[in-house]
């Protein structure tokens, strides 16, 4: 590489250069960590556990209140309520919060589980929105409807409004989009029954397939929808596996989510303002426990799995993703005091200073493109530098082969093709998906700069017929 190459004399290209390479060294990390320690957790599992992780030996004697937040959620609504009341867990209610929906969420769930006007009791006042009316379905006596006014407090809001009817000593909550598999909340209840420290464990999120046409019980092969659900496998069965086995689990999806309602109610339920209400619940539960120099722990089951909708396409996923980034960032300022806090041991020492540089990690990544491309303009350094960009890539990528390989073991059904087939087509594409991401991640910037609060509109599949497990979704008119 010649010393007198033109683009050393670039200042721009040292400055860019200084400014990616604690990002690299931040991944570097992060992917040795995740790689090692989800490797031994998983290997130490097939080891000792081929049938003894079966629901059958649990006891069932957690009593569950299901919180089911609901805001224009017409066409997918009722099979999310019928896959939790198909649960075969035995003692759970659900409680299901119309908020505010301007569609015909109300009247899908008077019509499908014969609602009646019915007074309910509330235990906590955790939401200053007034709830219109509440029902109490007649057909099942374990499920509550509340309708409340949306005063663009968002989900959250929700979320606290449900938790304050919560009978229960837990509360699980779950999307309005997304669908349970029958033994999913038994799967969530069993850290609680073995750690009786245990206050709050996620599941795994899981995307759903798309139905080829109306008349097809086939999914069709939506690349965008393929790419989302080889990045949540890795996000649940490497990341959160990883991070769960030394209590340094920072997000319990909001999604799916199963909490002791007394720690719930300690930290204040959720913070009605945020776009990441996830992330900040789950920090403020690790904040309160360790200043109060209790015992707790905050667990993964991953194989607790919930089927939701992702975005099918660029418009719905550029939202998405500028959404997440926008409630990431203002979480971490929310949470800025504890990092590099010794009181929160790893988490504030490690965990969370990894989570400042990853706020940058979309213009880090574009940056480290960028740069390979000015590289390979200036002549002698674009051979090396592409070569470099490429084992980047095929180091970064062993863990997509990693959470491939897992997801074809646990449902082989789900993902067609061989891992390998499915691994170098992540290696061909996987770095297009993610330079996409990062574009859209980007956006959340100007989102958050902005003090853009709102959730944005998310455009719905209407639920169709079962496939290898989980529901097909077809396009349906708004």
């Amino acid at each position: 590489m010649s010393s007198n190459n033109p683009l050393f004399s670039e200042p721009w290209f040292w400055l860019a250069t200084v400014l990616v390479i604690p990002y690299i060294i931040n991944e570097l990390i992060a992917f040795a960590f995740v790689l090692s320690r989800s490797l031994q957790i998983w290997v130490s599992k097939f080891r000792t556990t081929s049938e003894s992780s079966t629901c059958s030996s649990i006891p069932s004697n957690l009593s569950i209140s299901v919180v089911v937040p609901a805001h224009n959620e017409a066409l997918v609504i009722a099979p999310a309520i019928t896959s939790i009341l198909d649960s075969h867990y035995k003692n759970f209610e659900v409680i299901v919060v119309n908020d505010g929906s301007q569609d015909q969420t109300l009247q899908v769930l008077k019509d499908a589980f014969s609602l009646e006007e019915h007074p309910i009791p509330i235990y906590n006042k955790l939401s200053e929105t007034p709830v219109r009316a509440t029902f109490q379905s007649r057909t099942h006596d374990n499920l509550k409807v509340l309708h409340k006014k949306n005063l663009g407090k968002g989900k959250a809001d929700a979320l606290n409004c449900g938790i304050g009817y919560a009978r229960y000593e837990h509360i699980c909550v779950v999307d309005a989009d997304s669908t349970l598999e029958s033994n999913s909340l038994e799967l969530l209840s069993r850290p609680f029954i073995e750690r009786p420290e245990t206050i709050a464990v996620g599941g795994s999120i899981r995307s759903r397939a798309i139905q080829k046409s109306d008349s097809s019980k086939q999914a069709s092969f939506n690349p965008l929808e393929w790419a989302q659900r080889v990045e949540y496998a890795r996000i649940f069965y490497l990341d959160r596996v990883a991070l769960s086995s030394l209590n340094l689990n920072y997000i319990i999806s909001g999604a799916f989510g199963l909490f002791r309602r007394d720690a719930l109610l300690a930290v204040g339920a959720y913070e009605s303002t945020s776009l990441a209400e996830d992330m900040d619940l789950t920090l403020k539960l690790h904040r309160y426990y360790r200043e109060q120099g209790l015992p707790y722990h905050i667990g993964h089951v991953p194989e607790a799995n919930c089927w939701t909708q992702v975005p099918f396409d660029l418009a719905n996923f550029q939202r998405q993703r500028a959404r997440w980034q926008a409630g990431f960032i203002k979480s971490f300022f929310n949470n800025k005091d504890i990092v590099f806090s010794k009181n929160l041991g790893p988490l504030g020492l490690a965990i969370l200073p990894y989570c400042m540089i990853s706020l940058f990690e979309p213009a880090f990544a574009l940056l480290s493109l960028g740069l390979t491309v000015a590289g390979a303009v200036y002549g002698n350094m674009g051979a090396t530098l592409l070569a470099s960009f490429l084992i980047c890539h095929a180091l970064f990528s062993s863990t997509y082969l990693w959470s491939i390989y897992l997801e074809q073991r646990h449902r082989p059904k789900d993902m067609k093709g061989s891992t390998l087939k499915n691994y170098l087509a992540w290696l061909v594409c996987g770095k297009v998906y993610d330079m996409v991401a990062f574009s859209f991640r980007v956006t959340g910037y100007i989102k958050f700069f902005r003090k853009e609060h709102s959730w944005g509109k998310m455009e719905r599949l209407r639920c169709a017929s079962a496939y290898c497990g989980q529901p097909l979704l077809e396009r349906a008119e708004a």
